[in-house]
């Protein structure tokens, strides 16, 4: 296996020998501080200690499944969504 798994944004590079750090290769500052940290169990599954601000599972069957789940998520989109329309009916007459 090699030391380091790569997408268009993120990388695991590999710290031990079923540890990884999740890393963002294009803001290389961010770096020095991995937001996760990946272990490979016993019973071969993967998973993972993220950083605080990071919402994703912590649990996945590979170490790909981790950087897919990580890219989806920064490139949602972002913001309000459009208002759900309440429909609105004339008073009762009594």
């Amino acid at each position: 296996m090699t030391d380091t798994i790569s997408t268009r944004q993120y990388a695991l590079q590999r710290i031990g020998r079923r540890m990884w750090l999740v890393e963002d290769v294009q803001h290389p500052l961010r770096a020095a501080q991995p937001l996760g940290r990946v272990t490979l169990t016993e019973d071969d599954q993967v998973e993972v200690s993220w950083d605080a601000h990071v919402p994703l599972p912590v649990l996945y069957a590979t170490l790909d499944d981790v950087l897919e789940s990580l890219e989806e998520w920064a490139h949602r989109p972002r913001g309000a969504t459009k208002p759900i329309p309440i429909p609105h009916y004339p008073p009762q007459a009594h």
